[in-house]
């Protein structure tokens, strides 16, 4: 387990590189849209990295002020973005593999190509869905830690506000 400090830095490295992930993911876009024109992908994309833009801002604003249920909000953002990610993926999945399946026709050999497919489609996204896991989890790891040592440096406080009878903080 790593130290408070090394969970603050982590924290604000994270919030940082959120930061400029979900601006340089607007920027990106909105010169797409003025480029070639608006699509849905492209708006949903940009509603994207808005949200995640203002989450982010939400963790910074916790770890500076030291507030812990801004942070809080944002490990409930990371686990319902998380949520709809794999759903998609699946869901996704799903409509691959249904096609894939009633391509095949009648012939035994696009039988055969078929299932060949839907085998290497569902090994790819099992690949996809763990590493998606793996960074998702290491990423709340990484918040979940800068929560803590919030969380304790906001008790240490109201126990030595306590302690010397200055009331709360």
């Amino acid at each position: 387990m790593a130290s408070k400090s090394t969970y603050n830095i982590l924290g604000y490295i994270y919030t940082g590189l959120c930061l400029t992930g979900s601006l340089l993911l607007i920027i990106n876009v909105s010169t797409a849209i003025e480029a070639t024109g608006v699509s849905a992908n492209r708006v949903s994309s940009v509603v994207n990295g808005l949200a995640a833009l203002v989450f982010a801002g939400v963790l910074l604003f916790g770890l500076i002020k030291r507030r812990a249920e801004y942070i809080r909000a944002y490990i409930l953002y990371m686990k319902i973005h998380f949520g709809i990610l794999v759903v998609l993926i699946i869901i996704l999945n799903v409509i691959v593999v249904i096609f894939a399946a009633s391509a095949g026709g009648q012939d035994e050999h696009n039988k055969d190509a078929a299932l060949g497919a839907i085998g290497i489609v569902l090994l790819i996204t099992g690949i996809i869905l763990l590493v998606i896991t793996a960074f998702f989890f290491f990423f709340l790891w990484i918040v979940k830690g800068a929560l803590r040592a919030v969380e304790s440096e906001n008790s240490n406080r109201r126990y030595e506000a306590a302690s010397t009878g200055k009331g709360n903080i």
